[in-house]
């Protein structure tokens, strides 16, 4: 038996769409670092990693492995990305998240209904990620939150990203090894079809003639990543470690596993 450790930072992401604008409540909280957050610190990985990995996964960000050159420091691999049901309940009930419903979870603040966060995955892919999406499902309920599970065929996906109709995609972070070797639409919202904001990726896309314009830290990021092309190794490399910190800061993406 051969294990491959994968140089990307996980096997399944938690992809919000950082653009999203059907559901002005949910784009507000998606919108809001410390529901980010929050999101992240009630996800147990070690569960998951002993029930989908068989234990042998690492668990944390979805920062490249720290042999990469771009790796920013091994501390962003668990950056607000442990277990903290205590904490993550806390960032939750300051945001107005403090009213709940005969079962507990959390209302809206907009109406009095319950707030449901919809975790969309495809059917045909190579790794169980709807399985993963119904753990985290029964993860979040000690932190008041419903998730709604949604698995769709691969087409109907993407056609949904790319109207900007879901609001997190649940993905592998494979090719992030090199974002400056390939498309970073894993790492980044780089193009119109972006999982984590296909607004954002169509206006870095087309240097800002078309899509919606990202908040400043975004924008700071990819004036980094674009920075980074032309010059010399070195700098390239620094400017590389920039990115990784802003994404792992920021929480556009959650890593698991």
């Amino acid at each position: 038996m051969r294990i491959d450790p994968a140089g990307f930072g996980s096997d399944a992401t938690l992809r919000l769409t950082m653009s999203y604008e059907p559901d002005p409540e949910i784009a507000r909280l998606l919108n809001e670092k410390d529901f980010r957050i929050a999101m992240s610190l009630g996800i147990d990985r070690d569960q998951l990693n002993e029930a989908l990995w068989l234990g042998m996964g690492t668990s944390g960000s979805y920062v490249i492995s720290e042999e990469n050159q771009y790796n920013p420091g091994p501390e962003y691999r668990t950056l607000n990305c442990t277990l903290d049901v205590k904490r993550a309940n806390e960032l939750l009930d300051k945001l107005g998240l403090d009213k709940k419903d005969a079962e507990g979870f959390r209302l809206r603040t907009d109406r009095p209904e319950r707030l449901r966060i919809e975790l969309m995955t495809q059917s045909g892919v190579f790794f169980p990620l709807t399985k993963v999406a119904e753990m985290i499902r029964e993860q979040w309920k000690a932190i008041g939150l419903q998730a709604d599970v949604k698995e769709v065929e691969r087409s109907f996906a993407e056609k949904r990203i790319q109207a900007n109709e879901h609001q997190i995609a649940i993905r592998a972070s494979d090719g992030t090894e090199d974002i400056f070797a390939q498309d970073p639409g894993n790492a980044f919202p780089s193009r119109g079809d972006s999982n984590n904001g296909p607004l954002y990726g169509t206006w870095f896309a087309s240097n800002g003639a078309q899509g919606k314009e990202p908040p400043p830290r975004m924008k700071e990021m990819m004036e980094l990543y674009k920075k980074a092309y032309g010059v010399p190794d070195a700098e390239r490399i620094q400017l590389a470690k920039q990115v990784w910190k802003i994404l792992a800061e920021e929480l556009w993406t959650i890593g698991t596993v």
